[in-house]
Order: C-alpha cells, then sequence, then structure tokens
C-alpha cells in the first residue's frame, strides 16, 4: 500500500456490505416464517419445522453479522491509512526541511540556529513517532500507557508543589496543587500538600506584607501621603482578609489626618503672627493660603470670619506705603512721577485717608510737574 496516497473513501462498499447485512437478515427472518406460515396452515407443524425455522434464522443472522464486520473492518482500515499517511506526509516534509536548514547557512553565527531547528525537528519527529504507536495500540494498551503517563506527570507535580513551596514561590506552589486535583482528586498526599501549600502561602503573604509596610513608611517619612494611602489601599484589596493590611491603611489615614491637622494649625498661627504684628499683607496672603488648602476646615472658618478685616488693612498698608514713596519722590524733586504715583493711589484706594490727602495737594503735584517739564525742554 502506498502510504503517500490519499486513500479512497470506502463508504460505498461499506454502504453495500451493511444493506446487504440488513438483507441477509430480513431473508433469513422471512424465511423463518414463510416456514411457519405453510406448516400451520397444513397441520404438519413439527420438531423438523422448528429445525427450519431456527436454520434460516441463524443463516441470516450469521450472514448478516459477517456482512456488518467487513463493512466496519473497512471503515476501520481506512481511518488508519490515513492517520499513517497523514505521519507519512508530515516525516517527510520534515527530512525534506532538515538538510536545507543545515545547508542554508555556512557562517559562524548561523550554527546555533540551525542546532535549535535541528532539535526541534527532532522532537516533532518524536511526537510523530509516539503518535504513530499510539495508533497501533490497543485499547487496553492504550489505556495502560496513559495510566503511565499520567502517574509520572502527578509524581512530577507533587515534587513542584514540595519544591516550590519550599522555595517561597507560593503562587506556583498553588498551580501546581491545582493542576494536581484536576488529575488525581483522590490522590494521597493531597490533604499534606495542602497544608504545605497553606503554609507557604502565609510565609509568602507575611513577606510581601512586610515589604509593603516598609515602603509605606519610607512614603510617610518623605511626606507623600497620598501615595503611601494608594499603596496601602492596593495592599488591603489584595489581602482584605489580613488585619496587618487593615491596621496599616487606618494608620497612614490617622497620621496623613494628623499632618494636615499640625499644617493647618501652622498656617493659621501665620495668620495671627503677621496681623498681630501688622503686617497685613502678609497677614492676607497667608489667610488665602490656607483658604485654598483647606476650605472646608475650622481654622479656614475661622479666618473668614477676620477675612474682610485683613482685606481692608491691607488695602491701608499699601495706601500708605505709595504715599510715603511719593514723599520720597518729591523730596528729590521728581514731581512728574510723584504726581503719577498719586493718580495711582487715588484710582486703586479712593477711600483711604492717604487718597484723600493727596486729593487736597493734586494742583499744587500737577503745576511742580508742569513746571518740571517746561524746565526740561530746550
Amino acid at each position: 500500500m502506498d502510504i503517500h496516497a490519499q486513500p479512497k473513501s470506502p463508504f460505498p462498499l461499506v454502504l453495500v456490505l451493511l444493506v446487504l447485512a440488513v438483507l441477509a437478515m430480513v431473508v433469513g427472518l422471512a424465511g423463518a416464517f414463510s416456514v411457519l406460515a405453510v406448516h400451520v396452515a397444513s397441520g404438519r407443524l413439527s420438531l423438523v419445522t422448528v429445525g427450519w425455522m431456527g436454520l434460516l434464522l441463524v443463516s441470516g443472522g450469521v450472514a448478516g453479522g459477517v456482512l456488518w464486520a467487513l463493512g466496519w473492518l473497512c471503515q476501520r482500515h481506512h481511518e488508519q491509512g490515513q492517520v499513517l499517511g497523514r505521519i507519512a506526509r508530515a516525516v517527510e516534509a520534515l527530512a525534506e526541511s532538515g538538510p536545507r536548514g543545515v545547508g542554508a547557512g555556512t557562517d559562524g553565527p548561523a550554527a546555533p540556529a540551525e542546532a535549535g531547528q535541528g532539535g526541534d525537528q527532532g522532537g516533532i519527529v518524536e511526537q510523530l513517532r509516539e503518535l504513530n504507536i499510539n495508533v497501533l495500540l490497543s485499547e487496553d494498551q492504550r489505556r495502560a500507557k496513559y495510566e503511565h503517563v499520567l502517574g509520572a506527570e502527578v509524581r512530577q507535580l507533587v515534587q513542584r508543589v514540595e519544591r516550590s513551596a519550599a522555595g517561597g514561590d507560593a503562587p506556583a506552589a498553588e498551580s501546581a496543587l491545582e493542576r494536581l486535583r484536576h488529575l488525581a482528586p483522590d490522590h494521597p498526599e493531597l490533604a499534606r500538600l495542602s497544608e504545605v501549600v497553606g503554609e507557604a502561602r502565609g510565609a509568602f503573604e507575611a513577606r510581601e506584607l512586610a515589604e509593603a509596610a516598609s515602603d509605606v513608611e519610607e512614603l510617610m517619612s518623605a511626606g507623600k501621603f497620598d501615595e503611601a494611602k494608594a499603596a496601602a489601599e492596593r495592599l488591603l484589596g489584595r489581602y482584605p482578609a489580613r488585619p496587618e493590611a487593615v491596621t496599616l491603611l487606618a494608620r497612614v489615614r490617622r497620621e496623613a489626618e494628623a499632618l494636615r491637622l499640625e499644617q493647618r494649625r501652622r498656617m493659621l498661627a501665620k495668620v495671627e503672627k503677621e496681623a498681630t504684628a501688622r503686617h497685613w499683607r502678609a497677614a492676607l496672603a497667608a489667610a488665602e493660603e490656607l483658604l485654598e488648602a483647606y476650605p472646608d476646615s475650622p481654622e479656614a472658618a475661622e479666618v473668614r470670619s477676620t477675612l474682610r478685616t485683613l482685606t481692608d488693612n491691607a488695602r491701608i498698608e499699601e495706601a500708605r506705603e505709595l504715599r510715603d514713596e511719593i514723599r520720597d519722590l518729591l523730596s528729590r524733586r521728581r514731581y512728574a512721577e510723584a504726581l503719577a504715583r498719586a493718580r495711582d493711589l487715588i484710582r486703586r484706594f479712593p477711600t483711604t485717608a492717604a487718597a484723600e490727602e493727596l486729593r487736597t495737594q493734586m494742583a499744587r503735584l500737577e503745576e511742580l510737574a508742569s513746571s518740571e517739564g517746561e524746565a526740561r525742554r530746550p
């Protein structure tokens, strides 16, 4: 038989054999009933009649069974031929690609790649050979081989669970244990291995919690409480049942709130200090900073009650500073600059005492500035 050729479908032959098998059984059955009917009608029913009936029934059944078996064997032979043909074509393709892979590259760097390709092809050929063997095995032989392979994999999984647990790799140990439960749910070592993996998981979580707590401590020491809170929340999301994670997040929130309280009190103290020293603009700037950072805090409410006073006093303070600058310019006979500053003061702070004082002097300032301008003309 040419295993490289695509085998033709035996379906027509199988169908004919099955039809003949059915006809043989039907003919045997019909013949038996015909003999029975003839002898009953003639009143000559005897043991000979029963013998002929049995012979016809057995003959029809045997002929039908033989024909059905021939049809099944044809179909089975066709299926095995297809499998062997696929295996032969795959092996032939690999054999043809092997020499090309080896001879394609003569340079030094190509050699490792070719060796890797040869190893991969060897593995594929080995798998195809194993498939060919499995096809030729009987059902009992395949079952025995499967149990042998399954036992080997189970032993490897047991070793992997123990090795991963001993190395502290709890996720790998859990993965191997889950695979073992799937393959061998009645394995006698499952209870012991579950305890081993549970201990490894506990140690793994404790180590991860300790590392996370150390990272959070560093963030809090650097004043990065938002990042510390986010890290603690992620840790609690991973281990919601661990009290260490709950305690860590509560501590971060508590210390963050303590820091915010300290900052609010320090900012309020700065406002009060500047106001006591009558540095009104500095006090107003500190108050606005507090309101922007903590608008809903009790300290912000306290500052709001004095904000109008701080604003008015800051305006008066700035107006007085402008007035002093104007006086300095007048003392140095820089009348034009003094006039410009006076107009700016009256425009920005019209209700202050400094503005009222300057309004009474504007005519004289304008006269002096005009005289200064005429004196500078060529």
